[in-house]
């Protein structure tokens, strides 16, 4: 009797994230992480494109979180990672190119 009413008090605090149906509380929320990352991208890797469409997604990661939108706040987070890892895997693509193209031409 003591182990249900447990169990069912941690499923009633037990929040979801709507779009995944899966536990919020498993998962770490880093919002600091995508926006480290989109001012690096802009500032060392001169990728102003990808890196600042990350910067703004990852600002607007942060005001859910606080808001208390976490879901919203993860899945946000998540699509500016992937955005700056683009930026910067295009722009190492193009530098190799325009390096090989270089040396092609001498």
């Amino acid at each position: 009797m003591v182990l249900a009413r447990l169990s069912a008090d941690a499923t009633m605090n037990d929040s979801r994230d709507p779009s995944t149906n899966e536990s919020v509380a498993a998962k770490p929320l880093d919002t600091k992480l995508p926006l480290i990352a989109s001012v690096v991208s802009i500032v060392f890797c001169c990728n102003f494109l990808f890196g600042t469409i990350g910067l703004v997604m990852a600002i607007q990661a942060a005001n859910a979180e606080s808001a208390g939108d976490l879901g919203t706040a993860r899945i946000t987070a998540a699509k500016s990672l992937k955005i700056v890892a683009l930026g910067v895997a295009l722009s190492t693509l193009l530098g190799i190119y325009q390096g090989v193209h270089f040396l092609l031409a001498r």
